[in-house]
């Protein structure tokens, strides 16, 4: 009786060690897939943002619409929308545009973004005001460039080093 009992408390323990081996893959897996769509997030939203300056650049030009209306319209878009709600409700308390514009665009990532709307000048002409969102946008394509040239990489070193993480854990375990 005394060799089952030991034999099944062997068989439990292995069981318990695949068990847990198979938790740890399936929380880098978890990991990497949450990585992964925090980075198609950002992409989404950063592409949206582009969107919107060339949308505002127009209203401008094109429908000589004030900044104010301009910034306005530009809440329905769908991932950079709430961006320019949050100004549009800083507008309505009175606070001034190029306050408002650069307290909700200084919070956002990548801060690489977030540096180059904060540092668009919101006053003068038209004219200036749509060199201004060009130069800008002009900015975030360069940015968008050299992120996706450094994104595969990045990618896969993060893949190899979870995995590897992984692997050591569950080697250290058994």
């Amino acid at each position: 009786m005394g060799y089952r009992t030991a034999s099944l408390q062997r068989g439990d323990s292995v069981v318990i060690r695949l068990f847990g081996s198979g938790l740890i893959l399936l929380s880098a897996c978890l990991y990497l897939i949450g990585e992964k769509k925090a980075c198609r997030q950002q992409g989404r939203t950063v592409q949206d943002l582009l969107s919107a300056l060339e949308n505002i650049k127009t209203a401008i030009r094109w429908e000589k619409q004030t900044l104010p209306d301009s910034i306005d319209s530009q809440k329905k878009q769908k991932y950079a929308g709430l961006f320019f709600h949050k100004i549009t409700l800083l507008l309505q308390s009175n606070m001034p545009l190029q306050e408002a514009w650069e307290e909700v665009f200084s919070t956002i990532k990548p801060v690489e973004i977030s540096k180059i709307l904060c540092d668009i000048s919101l006053s003068g002409d038209s004219t200036f005001l749509q060199d201004q969102f060009t130069f800008a946008a002009e900015g975030i394509r360069k940015f968008q460039a050299e992120k996706r040239a450094e994104q595969n990489t990045r990618q896969k070193l993060q893949v190899t080093a979870t995995l590897c993480g992984a692997g050591v854990i569950i080697i250290l375990l058994l």
